[in-house]
C-alpha cells in the first residue's frame, strides 16, 4: 500500500460500536477473520471490488494502480481486518446492498439459521448469508463453527457447480458453434430461396402471359373447330393410305432386291454359260481340225451320272451328254438325308463325272469311295466348266477302258 492510502486508512470515525445492541450488524473489522475471505470472495462482485477500489483510492496515488483480481482480493481482505477508511466503505456498501435480508433474517435464532442455510446457500443468497452469518449472528463458538461449517461446504459445492457450470458452458459454446454454422447454412439457403421465389415469380408472370394467349388461342381454335374436325379426318384418312402404301412400297422393296438377286443370278448364269459355250465351241473346232477323219464321238447309250457342278448348267450338261449319244442323270452333291440317293444313282450309272470346285466334301467322297467299289468308271474334275465336261465325256467316248481320271489329269 502507498503511504497516502495508509494514512487514510488509519484514522477511523469517532464513533464506536459499543453503544450498539444486538440487532445492529457488528462492524467488519470484528468479525471472525475465517470470515473476511469469503465476505470479499462471495459477498462482492468483481466489478463491486473495482468500484469500491477506486472510491478507496480516490485522489492518491494508488488510484493509479492496476491491481489483478489477486492483488485487488489482497487489498480488500487486508483492508476490512482492521478499523479503517476501506473497511467503513466495504462495511457499508454491503449493509446497503443486503438491508432488505438484514432486515428480514438479524433476529433468527441459531437452530433456525442453521435450517435456512439450506435454503440460502444458492448462487442468489449465498453472500447475504455470509454476510448476515458475520456481522448479525451472536452465538456461542460452536454454533458459529456449525454455520460457518455450512458455509464452508457450500463453497466447495460452489465450485463443483462451476466445474459442471463450466462444462456445459463449453458443450452449450460447441453446440451454438454448430447452431452458427446451421444457421449460416439456413441463411444462404434462404438466400438462395429469395432468388429461387423471385424467378419463380418471374416465371409464374410469363406463364400467366402465356395462359392468356392460349385462352385466347382456344377461343380461336373453337370457332374454327368444325374446319379443324374436318381436317384432322382427313389426315387420318391420308395417315391411313399412306400407311398402306408404306407397306406396300416395302414388298416391292422385297420383290425388287429378290428380282435383282435372281437377275445376278441369271447374268452371272449367262455369263458362264457363255464362257462354258465359248470354250466348247473352241474345242469342237480343235477337234474337228484335228480329227476330221475320225468316225463319230459316241457314249454308245451309256447313262452318266453328273454329281454337283452348276445346277443352273443342268440343262446343258443334258445336251452335251444326249448329243454324245448318252443317258443324263445329275445329282446336286448334297447329303442332306444321307447318301442313299446318290449310292442308287452311282449303280444304275455306267460313267460318273463328279466337279470338285463345286461339290461337297462327303458327296466327293463317296463318289471315289463306291465307283472303285463296283468298277465304275469315273472322272474327279477340277472345274465344273462345260468344255471341261465335254472334253471328259469326249475323253469316255473315246477310252474303251474303264478308269479314273483325276483332278490332275483333268
Amino acid at each position: 500500500m502507498d503511504n497516502t492510502i495508509e494514512q487514510r486508512t488509519s484514522t477511523p470515525e469517532k464513533s464506536t460500536i459499543e453503544s450498539r445492541d444486538n440487532k445492529v450488524p457488528v462492524d467488519i473489522w470484528k468479525i471472525d477473520n475465517h470470515y473476511l475471505c469469503p465476505v470479499i470472495g462471495f459477498c462482492l462482485k468483481a466489478s463491486e471490488q473495482k468500484h469500491l477500489f477506486r472510491k478507496c483510492t480516490e485522489g492518491t496515488d494508488g488510484a493509479k494502480r492496476r491491481l489483478n483480481p489477486i492483488e485487488l482480493h489482497e487489498f480488500l481482505v487486508i483492508g476490512i481486518s482492521r478499523d479503517n477508511y476501506i473497511a467503513r466503505k466495504v462495511q457499508r456498501f454491503l449493509n446497503i446492498k443486503y438491508a432488505k435480508e438484514i432486515s428480514l433474517y438479524r433476529d433468527t435464532p441459531y437452530s433456525e439459521w442453521l435450517e435456512l442455510a439450506d435454503l440460502l446457500c444458492n448462487p442468489e443468497q449465498y453472500g447475504a448469508y455470509i454476510w448476515i452469518s458475520a456481522s448479525c449472528f451472536r452465538g456461542s463458538i460452536e454454533e458459529k463453527s456449525q454455520i460457518y461449517g455450512k458455509i464452508h461446504m457450500y463453497s466447495h459445492e460452489l465450485i463443483n457447480q462451476l466445474k459442471k457450470e463450466r462444462l456445459d458452458l463449453a458443450e452449450l459454446r460447441s453446440e451454438n458453434d454448430t447452431i452458427n454454422e446451421k444457421l449460416g447454412y439456413m441463411k444462404t439457403q434462404q438466400k438462395w430461396a429469395q432468388k429461387e421465389i423471385m424467378r419463380l415469380n418471374r416465371e409464374c408472370a410469363a406463364l400467366e402471359a402465356e395462359n392468356r394467349r392460349l385462352l385466347s388461342d382456344k377461343a380461336c381454335v373453337k370457332e374454327h373447330l368444325p374446319e379443324i374436325t374436318t381436317l384432322k379426318e382427313s389426315k387420318a384418312s391420308l395417315e391411313r393410305l399412306l400407311t398402306e402404301q408404306s407397306d406396300h412400297n416395302k414388298v416391292l422393296r422385297r420383290e425388287n432386291k429378290l428380282l435383282y438377286s435372281q437377275l445376278n443370278q441369271t447374268e452371272n448364269a449367262i455369263a458362264s454359260i457363255k464362257d462354258g459355250i465359248a470354250e466348247l465351241i473352241e474345242s469342237l473346232r480343235v477337234q474337228e481340225e484335228q480329227c476330221g477323219n475320225c468316225e463319230r464321238v459316241s457314249l454308245c447309250r451309256k447313262r452318266v451320272l453328273i454329281v454337283g457342278g452348276l445346277s443352273r448348267m443342268v440343262v446343258v450338261y443334258r445336251e452335251i451328254v444326249e448329243k454324245l449319244d448318252g443317258l443324263f442323270d445329275f445329282h446336286d452333291g448334297r447329303c442332306h438325308n444321307g447318301n442313299e440317293i446318290l449310292r442308287r444313282q452311282i449303280r444304275h450309272s455306267d460313267l460318273v463325272i463328279c466337279p470338285i470346285d463345286i461339290n461337297s466334301h462327303a458327296a466327293c467322297l463317296e463318289v471315289k469311295r463306291l465307283c472303285k467299289r463296283t468298277g465304275k468308271s469315273f472322272f474327279m474334275l477340277r472345274k465344273s466348266s462345260v468344255s471341261t465336261v465335254y472334253t471328259a465325256l469326249v475323253t469316255a467316248a473315246n477310252s474303251g477302258n474303264d478308269n479314273e481320271i483325276s483332278p490332275g489329269q483333268s
